[in-house]
């Protein structure tokens, strides 16, 4: 139960709460009262805001299996989830905000609880809508006609950038609810990279091994660019692994795979690459574009990428590139500059100063400010 307290209480309502999540929230909690109301916790997540005040409750849920199909031709698994129990536990925690995880069956679930309350106790519902145009492509139409109409009933949308909101106006939303907001960087993953020259080049990835991230196509252009002077660790798993490594040892490129990585082992990771490498076909933001930034590496991204849109400029902190246009990564991997001395120590402080405009606090300030204006 949140503490009565003339601040804010704000309960976040979300199928998965990651630990990447904790900083933030422990950012938040200098604007008010915090809790989460979720399906499941993350190994640690859970202890770990209960041991800054914030309260957590885990419930039970429903899922109907349901799998998403990209144009780009990969495919996802895309579960609908109902929570239960959720209007009991937030009568318990009395809300001030409600701030229910992207476009779903949760924000239906805040606005019903949010009609049935007093008008004097009648929390907000605010809908934190990670998503991009790209990411939304191919949605069901179902969603396609529920979206507009779940927004209309809301108090305000968060969304990550730029191609959000224009989704987000697309599709009727009024542009004064609407609140741009990054995601925020985990710093405790963040592993700072030196400027000493490396031979091979290193580049590095991090993030699952399924096929929307684009790897297969990357091992393809590290092919074509014909570079013996660099090589890839892949940091992460999942169910392409086994083929990513079969195409690596056919294309006899140098790639190691690191695993499952987490906390300073991953930062150390970071700490020990040149260049990080994205070639994601879809993703809505892309948290790891930030903690390699904060890590001081330039990025080649994906423009595929929201996070990459939003914090890259060609030449000044890492280069973005199309991963589906044949030759264009291979091209730029073939014109990548070692890491000299004094090319290497500009990028880097490139990339620190633009991973200043993801940090936990700065991200905590905005949502602070943007759910501010909605409370009574």
């Amino acid at each position: 139960r949140l503490a009565r307290d003339p601040r804010m209480r704000i309960v976040f309502l979300e199928v998965r709460l990651y630990t990447y999540r904790v900083p933030f929230l422990v950012e938040l909690l200098r604007h008010g009262e915090i809790g989460v109301i979720a399906g499941d916790f993350e190994a640690g997540t859970r202890e770990a805001l209960q041991s800054v005040g914030a309260a957590c409750v885990q419930l039970d849920s429903i899922s109907v299996a349901r799998t998403w199909i990209h144009p780009q031709g990969f495919r996802e698994p895309n579960p609908i989830t109902f929570l239960r129990g959720v209007r009991r536990h937030l009568a318990q925690l009395q809300p001030d905000v409600i701030i229910a995880g992207d476009l779903s069956i949760r924000v239906l679930q805040a606005l019903i609880y949010a009609r049935f309350c007093r008008p004097s106790r009648r929390p907000k519902v605010i809908s934190w809508a990670r998503l991009s145009e790209h990411s939304e492509r191919g949605r069901g139409r179902l969603q396609r006609y529920l979206r507009p109409w779940l927004l209309r009933a809301t108090d305000g949308v968060i969304t990550n950038g730029r191609s959000g909101v224009r989704y987000l106006e697309g599709i009727g939303v009024e542009g004064r609810k609407i609140h741009q907001i990054p995601q925020a960087t985990d710093p405790r993953v963040v592993g700072i990279s030196s400027i000493n020259a490396h031979n091979p080049v290193r580049l590095l990835f991090v993030g699952r091994l399924v096929a929307l991230k684009g790897l297969n196509l990357l091992l393809q252009e590290m092919a074509k660019a014909s570079r013996p002077d660099v090589i890839l660790k892949i940091v992460g798993v999942g169910p392409q692994l086994t083929a990513l490594q079969q195409q690596a040892r056919r294309l006899n490129l140098k790639v190691e795979f690191a695993g499952f990585c987490q906390g300073t082992k991953l930062g150390t990771q970071y700490a020990e690459s040149d260049y990080f490498v994205f070639p994601s076909l879809s993703d809505e933001w892309g948290l790891v574009i930030n903690e390699a930034l904060a890590s001081g590496l330039p990025v080649l991204g994906s423009v595929y990428s929201q996070a990459v849109n939003e914090l890259i400029h060609d030449g000044v902190n890492g280069w973005r590139f199309r991963p589906d246009c044949p030759g264009q990564l291979a091209e730029l991997l073939a014109s990548l500059p070692g890491v000299d001395a004094e090319a290497r120590k500009r990028l880097r402080k490139n990339a620190l100063v633009s991973a200043q405009r993801v940090s936990p606090r700065r991200i905590a300030d905005l949502f602070a400010e943007a759910i501010g204006g909605q409370t009574r």
